[in-house]
């Protein structure tokens, strides 16, 4: 086995525990609001709750980045997984939604451990196996989405919100013990230091990236606006167990997204990563509407396994393209800006979906979500030269 597939395999648990971990109660957080004693306005206080996490994230992943690109990106996974499986653990003793506030935004401050895995990958791969390498990748967070709700949902219903909380902090710690025995990274140190605002100047001088951050932007939001209240409109059509109903709802997508990352990257090869991106927003704009309107948990889990599909060719494109088009001395901090972004975007959008539920209806944030998916799609459509096959020597000459 070569050390990058070695890496890889090894990241690719990593990446499952901590994306099992973050799925494990997240999705569960109006029900812990309630049990917290919030009795009014859940939605919107559960937006805003999540939201202080992608703030905190927006303003801390430049940092992280540029360390990455001075130190390795071994380090950051470090960094992440002991500091977040610690707040995980912290956040099991909340006393009232105000704590559980300070300890999002702090989780937000100190996340990384998926994009430093996925830069790592991207580093240390060679150019030819970047696409399967990272299309497998992205297999492990759609597991952790699949393992990580059911087992939460079964968590919740049994034994509690509060115990997922321990469970997924052990997670945490394990991934991490994972990454500092067995992962290799083949480092060398960039000698350019420069502030934050030159490097983003940096990445949005190459038309590519700034059409990737795009898009991918757009991706996060329309995930996101959904977030906040989904657990709200699951109770709504199956009341009698919403937690067990949420958690196989978030597996299914999560099982799409599994069997669609690989094929993810084989259709990329065939069809252009930037025509692959185009398909995944048309599909992901089909699938979201709809959803509005599902009024049975059939209906509801068709169109979930149908989005997961189309977030998988969305994600894998959208992370080949960056990795084909960022200088190798520059793809942690090009990386680091692109978990900035995302996370405004689920900043604006989990805060713009408690509001947009409390003001209309549940149903209504995925109406915002196909919009923006539609929004995606123009764009990749518009775009399309700047990530045209043509284009991609320039990325490889820069890499």
């Amino acid at each position: 086995m070569q050390p990058w597939q070695k890496n890889l395999y090894v990241l690719w648990l990593g990446d499952l525990l901590v994306a099992a971990a973050f799925s494990l109660v997240m999705p569960f957080l109006p029900l812990y609001l309630e049990e917290l004693g919030v009795r009014q306005g859940v939605a919107r206080l559960s937006g805003l709750i999540l939201s202080s996490a992608f703030v905190a994230t927006a303003l801390a992943s430049p940092l992280w980045g540029a360390l990455a690109d001075r130190f390795g990106q071994k380090p950051m996974l470090l960094r992440s997984g002991l500091s977040l499986g610690l707040i995980y653990v912290l956040m099991a003793f909340a006393r009232d939604a105000g704590q559980l506030f300070l300890l999002r935004t702090l989780f937000g401050l100190l996340s990384g451990f998926i994009p430093a895995s996925t830069a790592l990958v991207a580093s240390n791969t060679p150019r030819e196996k970047l696409g399967t390498a990272l299309g497998t990748l992205q297999t492990a967070s759609a597991a952790g989405n699949i393992l990580g709700p059911l087992l939460g949902g079964l968590l919740a219903h049994f034994v509690g919100i509060q115990g997922t909380f321990l469970v997924s902090g052990a997670a945490l710690w394990l991934a991490t013990a994972l990454v500092l025995a067995l992962v290799r990274e083949e480092f060398r140190p960039s000698g350019v230091r420069q502030s934050i605002l030159a490097d983003l100047r940096q990445a949005l001088a190459v038309p590519a990236l700034r059409t990737v951050y795009g898009l991918l932007f757009c991706l996060q939001f329309g995930a996101m606006v959904i977030a906040p209240v989904f657990t709200l409109f699951v109770a709504r059509i199956a009341p009698a167990a919403p937690e067990v109903a949420t958690g196989l709802l978030f597996s299914l997508s999560g099982l799409a997204e599994i069997g669609a990352g690989p094929l993810s990257a084989r259709v990329g090869q065939r069809l252009g990563y930037a025509q692959t991106l185009a398909l995944g927003f048309g599909l992901a704009a089909l699938f979201a509407l709809p959803q509005a309107f599902a009024r049975s948990f059939a209906q509801l889990a068709v169109l979930r396994t149908c989005l997961g599909f189309a977030f998988a060719l969305t994600i894998v494109s959208g992370n080949v393209l960056m990795g084909l088009h960022s200088p190798a001395g520059f793809r942690g901090r090009a990386f680091g800006l692109l978990n900035s972004g995302n996370a405004l975007a689920a900043v604006v959008a989990s805060s713009l979906g408690g509001w947009v539920a409390d003001l209309f209806d549940l149903g209504a944030v995925f109406l915002v979500a196909g919009g923006v998916a539609a929004a995606g799609l123009a764009l990749a459509i518009g775009r399309r030269a700047e990530l045209a096959p043509g284009r991609l020597a320039e990325g490889e000459a820069c890499a």
